[in-house]
């Protein structure tokens, strides 16, 4: 019995540290008209996938993805990766310059959209 109880409190530790770290796992950056999503890649620590969540506000937007971001604990990311349809359905953005990061652009990313120029150091 003793050892059930010790077992029932582990699991519920690890759930509940497992639900925080869900939590820290992604964060929006809010910019000029428009937020983007970033989620720490799996197996990393510092490298992070970008996406658009929500619809900007803006008609035209020349989007320029960092090469890295802080999130609210002061944590630095790399760029690393543009999300699975991160930006489909997202005319708005009518340009994109990608930093020397980028080195995973996934399925679907920018499907639906009306990019016009596409920068690539």
């Amino acid at each position: 019995m003793r050892n059930r109880i010790i077992f029932l409190f582990f699991l519920a530790a690890m759930l509940c540290f497992g639900i925080n770290n869900v939590k820290a796992q992604s964060f929006t950056i809010d910019y000029d008209g428009y937020s983007l999503e970033y989620y720490v890649l799996p197996n990393s620590t510092n490298k992070v996938a970008v996406s658009c969540p929500e619809d900007p506000e803006e008609d035209e937007i020349e989007l320029i993805i960092p090469s890295t971001v802080v999130n609210d604990e002061g944590i630095e990311f790399i760029v690393t990766t543009i999300s699975e349809y991160g930006f489909e359905d997202k005319p708005q953005f009518i340009s994109v310059t990608f930093p020397n990061t980028i080195t995973t652009i996934e399925e679907g990313a920018f499907g639906y959209t009306q990019i016009r120029t596409i920068t690539i150091p």
